[in-house]
């Protein structure tokens, strides 16, 4: 079993939203990437309550920039006969408060999303076969056949969409964030959470999340200010 003090990466799905397709700024070596059609879903996610337990379940707290990305493992899902897509970003480490990594080395952090193969299981609970009227003339066995024909065409339903996490957006190829990360050794991966990742942008924390009070206390706060008070809470343990 895969422990985390954070999450397993086999999150539980609640929704699905079709939102059509955007481009974005990825290495991932996938040439339709940006022709699929784009959804976003969401998942529960564990909160801390204060920036020191945040610190403190961190095993590893740096500034670093994503460097380059690619396909990872396939979790086992329910909606899908493939799996849940993950994606590996290479991120090269600028600054580092807590941990054991050198400045200026490479680690790898997974995240959910990818190139996703959703099938007729999940379909089928958002969407229903409809009913299908009798057609003038039609003989009672035409219609039983054409119904049936509609049941297997719903049974063999299969998409291939882009997915992302609505919380956890994938990294974009050269984007910097302060990330608070949780080491995986079965996987040779580090994962967060949402409140564990801040994108940095004119030196100040841009929050993933609003909701909870670390977010709220990191968002816009210089990043100077907060690289001392980090560090000041990792030296005090």
């Amino acid at each position: 079993m895969i422990r985390s003090k954070f999450l397993s990466i086999g999150l539980l799905l609640i929704t699905l939203v079709f939102l059509g397709c955007e481009n974005r700024n990825s290495e991932i070596s996938t040439a339709n990437k940006d022709n699929l059609p784009r959804v976003y879903s969401t998942a529960k996610w564990p909160v801390f309550s204060t920036l020191e337990e945040l610190i403190a379940q961190s095993d590893l707290i740096v500034v670093a920039k994503a460097v380059k990305q690619k396909p990872g493992r396939l979790v086992p899902d329910m909606s899908s006969t493939v799996g849940l897509p993950t994606t590996n970003t290479s991120l090269f480490v600028v600054a580092l408060l807590k941990g054991d990594v050198k400045i200026k080395s490479t680690i790898i952090v997974e995240q959910t999303g990818g190139i996703y193969v959703q099938t007729n299981r999940k379909k089928q609970l958002e969407e229903p076969i409809p009913e299908l009227p009798a057609e003038a003339g039609e003989t009672p066995e035409g219609y039983a056949q054409r119904l049936k024909d509609h049941e297997e065409e719903k049974q063999n339903f299969e998409e291939t969409v882009w997915l992302e996490l609505k919380e956890d957006p994938l990294f974009m190829v050269g984007e910097e964030d302060l990330l608070f990360l949780d080491w995986i050794p079965e996987l040779n991966v580090y994962q967060f959470i949402p409140q564990g990742r801040y994108q940095i942008e004119a030196n100040k924390l841009v929050a993933l999340s609003s909701e909870d009070s670390v977010s709220k206390y990191l968002n816009a706060k210089a990043l100077d200010g907060a690289f001392k008070e980090i560090k000041a809470v990792v030296d005090s343990k």
